[in-house]
């Protein structure tokens, strides 16, 4: 969660490069960029390296659910962004801490 980092320094890989931050106090957002890969899904619709997908998690006020949206950006390939929503209901589970910190 380094956001010190310039992603154009980082080498294009299948999964991209990706920087999180957190937008107020309940929200993640994840930008991935650098993505080096021919296609976006396994219906093989196509990508450029142009790709940029930003993922925000909203925790919801009383915890119970996660929200996402995922808002996919591609100059070459989409006349526009491609934007997917949904919503996790919390069935009894608990989301731990991780710490993403690079050793």
């Amino acid at each position: 969660m380094n956001s010190n980092i310039d992603p154009n320094s980082q080498p294009y890989s299948k999964f991209g490069f990706s920087l999180g931050r957190w937008q107020g106090e309940n929200t993640l957002v994840i930008e991935t960029s650098r993505i080096d890969y021919n296609r976006m899904d396994l219906s093989g619709i196509g990508q450029s390296r142009e790709i940029k997908v930003v993922e925000k998690y909203l925790l919801s006020e009383e915890e119970g659910r996660l929200d996402y949206e995922v808002i996919t950006t591609d100059p070459e390939m989409l006349t526009e962004p491609y934007v997917r929503r949904g919503v996790w209901m919390d069935l009894g589970e608990t989301f731990d801490e991780f710490d993403c910190t690079p050793k």
